[in-house]
């Protein structure tokens, strides 16, 4: 064997001892990516969101776009909203527009409402102008509340690794530049129920396995993951979440593209914000919803 045939061998068997970036089997990517996410400080994120809900006679349909930052291992973060979306009953179409921000740390949320209107007009709102333009912290009782946890944070972003089942590899893509690992997943219900347990236990809550294992089986949850190849962070996450039922009374489709991992801008905490009433704008529109329905 002349020496050049002798360094070409010896070059493909040192080529075929490494192990190239994306050669990686989903369940190791998956663990690594779960270590990195509990590893995860900051993150800037943009989401995308759709839901149609139908409740008997009343159908609702919307969407919202959101960008923020989590910060401080998800304690502290922030983000904007821009909503839209129709509530339809038997008194016809009502339109709606929310865009608001929200900051929240370990112990408050705050809340700046912009615009939040219907056509058509729902006369009670029309005495709610104060509340706009100025930062308003709720009340501790609210923190179980739907606004913190549009908000994702590492726990959120482990689950999206410890808790799937890969049902489809696409192989490597590039996302922003980087390769990144591309899945297809479902949610594994009774990893999803367990980790769930031994949350509530470390924070000495009440949980009740077995009613969030049946409310977890009304739902076909598929979605799709896009993993680093060289740093394991989340690049992207797509949800299909959609009830059992048929037809289907819950649709929700969720799209989340995270960046700037462990470099994302800090959170500003706002100062002098005044306290918002318990439920003070959503109870007002809620109180209305048999007018915008019924038409009475």
């Amino acid at each position: 064997m002349n020496r050049l045939a002798t360094l070409t061998l010896a070059g493909a068997l040192l080529l075929s001892s490494c192990r190239r970036a994306g050669d990686l089997p989903s369940e190791d990517v998956l663990r690594l990516a779960t270590v990195q996410s509990n590893q995860l400080q900051s993150a800037e994120y943009d989401a995308e969101l759709h839901a149609e809900i139908r409740r008997g006679p009343v159908m609702m349909t919307g969407d919202a776009t959101l960008r923020g930052v989590l910060a401080h291992a998800g304690r502290q973060a922030s983000f904007t909203v821009e909503a839209n979306g129709t509530l339809t009953g038997a008194a016809g179409p009502t339109t709606f527009r929310l865009s608001g921000d929200v900051v929240r740390d370990a112990l408050d949320t705050y809340v700046l409402f912009r615009e939040f209107s219907t056509d058509p007009a729902v006369p009670a709102l029309q005495g709610t102008g104060s509340m706009f333009g100025t930062w308003r912290s709720l009340p501790r009782g609210a923190q179980s509340s739907p606004v913190p946890q549009l908000t994702p944070d590492p726990l959120f972003l482990r689950a999206q690794s410890e808790v799937v089942t890969v049902i489809d590899d696409h192989g490597l893509e590039d996302i922003n530049g980087a390769d990144a690992y591309h899945y297809g997943v479902v949610i594994d219900h009774d990893r999803l129920v367990n980790l769930m347990t031994s949350l509530a236990e470390e924070q000495g809550q009440p949980f009740d396995a077995e009613k969030t294992r049946r409310e977890l089986q009304a739902y076909d949850a598929r979605g799709e993951l896009w993993i680093d190849a060289e740093t394991f962070v989340v690049h992207r996450l797509e949800w299909t979440v959609t009830s059992k039922e048929q037809p289907a009374e819950t649709l929700l489709k969720l799209r989340m593209n995270l960046h700037s991992h462990d470099a994302a801008p800090p959170v500003t905490i706002p100062v002098d914000a005044q306290p918002l009433g318990q439920n003070a704008l959503v109870d007002t529109f809620m109180n209305n919803l048999p007018t915008l329905i019924h038409g009475r």
